[in-house]
């Protein structure tokens, strides 16, 4: 059968430009005079829309405030913060 992995790669494939597509409406959407927009995107850089950013700033958090805040705030287990972790640049990459 299909690994984890393969089904959430097959999963982005199909994602990632569905949404990048829309990224590019609401952006080509905005209102003249519009100077700045925030995107918060964990996967920011790992699909490219970067390219689509003036600057990017990356803040990183210390493993133990992430854990600690995924438990609380989203309900995650550690082995689910582990695996999305798992699909993102290592934060020396970033």
């Amino acid at each position: 059968g299909e690994t984890q992995r393969a089904a959430r790669e097959r999963l982005e494939a199909i994602v990632h430009p569905a949404i990048g597509r829309a990224l590019d409406e609401v952006l080509a959407a905005l209102p003249a005079g519009v100077q700045a927009v925030l995107l918060d995107a964990a996967l920011l850089l790992e699909v490219g829309w970067d390219r689509r950013c003036a600057a990017v700033v990356y803040i990183e958090t210390p493993d133990e405030v992430r854990r600690s805040r995924v438990l609380q705030e989203r309900g995650w287990t550690t082995e689910q913060l582990a695996a999305r972790e798992a699909s993102q640049w290592p934060p020396a990459e970033k």
